[in-house]
């Protein structure tokens, strides 16, 4: 009979060792998920923020309006130009600055297009690990239940085994 209780006392405690490391792998999972999620939340508030700018950016550029003055007097000789030239020559340099205009725009959008998709990609991210750690925390949950259970079993059979075994088990749990 006492052998039959050390064989169980074994194989309960090898029970409780093996929920202990399947604990103790879910708590560095959900150690290092839990990292990388607030690593993730500081990539995406730097998104966010980058992504403001570029907004900023692209109605500071948008409202931007054509300012510059055209020369109507020739700067070597002092002559003034004819009106028309200095139509012309203004009418070349709104197109220009429209044109540049229109090219920084478009640079602007496409940096946050890519911020934004980014970011999205970032927060899907997130919302995975932080899934995954709300699972992992109710799988080590549960696997702590089985082993209080088998504590309980382990005190109640390891109770009729001599000390020398008892210093043992006081030593290892």
């Amino acid at each position: 009979f006492r052998k039959e209780r050390e064989d169980a006392v074994y194989h309960h405690r090898s029970q409780i060792d093996a929920i202990k490391r399947k604990i103790d792998a879910l708590a560095v999972d959900i150690s290092s998920r839990e990292r990388k999620s607030q690593m993730l939340d500081i990539e995406i508030n730097e998104y966010q923020q980058n992504l403001k700018a570029c907004g900023e950016e692209w109605t500071k550029i948008n409202s931007s309006e054509f300012k510059e003055t055209v020369d109507a007097v020739c700067p070597t000789c002092g002559r003034p130009f004819d009106e028309d030239v200095v139509a012309e020559r203004r009418n070349y340099l709104i197109r220009r600055f429209n044109v540049e205009k229109v090219e920084r725009l478009k640079e602007v959008r496409e940096k946050g297009n890519k911020i934004s998709e980014a970011l999205t990609k970032a927060k899907e991210q997130k919302n995975e690990i932080d899934e995954k750690v709300v699972s992992f925390k109710k799988s080590r949950d549960s696997a702590k239940r089985p082993r209080m259970c088998f504590w309980v079993r382990f005190t109640v059979l390891s109770s009729a085994i001599p000390k020398s075994m008892e210093s043992w088990r006081m030593k290892n749990m």
